[in-house]
């Protein structure tokens, strides 16, 4: 009987756990909102957080409107298509290239793809991430594809 309340106090524990850690995750794409059933929304943050890891060019203090088609913040870059993850709690995220470990709380991912940009707010501002890896791109590509399908 002890066995038993421990292993259900342990489930228990584990639940609210995987409650407090939970990622918000919306897109717009060509002006409609998508929504994404919870199996799918955990799939595309861990591909967005695999094409994050994948980028070969960071800037840690982005040129906000340096060209005219260029948002001039994360706010302006959600004017666009695109898709936006919010963590509950500091996800910790490493860019092997940029030999950079992040503990990011936002994340917003400029779309098309094939054109993206990868913001980033973290514990020291935001960066800009780009050149992400063609592997990452197309698993992530294929999470929209599937979303947009009716």
């Amino acid at each position: 009987m002890k066995k038993t309340a421990i292993t259900f106090l342990m489930v228990i524990a584990t639940v609210f756990a995987m409650a407090a850690d939970t990622t918000n995750v919306t897109a717009v794409i060509k002006g409609k909102s998508l929504e994404f059933r919870p199996d799918a929304s955990a799939q595309i943050v861990q591909k967005s957080i695999a094409l994050l890891a994948s980028c070969a060019y960071m800037n840690a203090k982005p040129k906000w409107g340096a060209a005219p088609t260029e948002p001039q913040s994360m706010a302006d870059a959600q004017k666009q298509s695109h898709l936006h993850l919010v963590f509950s709690s500091p996800h910790k995220v490493e860019v092997p290239i940029e030999k950079v470990t992040l503990q990011v709380h936002e994340m917003v991912i400029s779309l098309p793809l094939v054109t993206a940009g990868i913001w980033v707010r973290t514990d020291d501002g935001v960066m800009y991430f780009a050149m992400f890896g063609h592997t990452a791109y197309e698993d992530l590509q294929r999470l929209l594809d599937k979303a947009q399908r009716p």
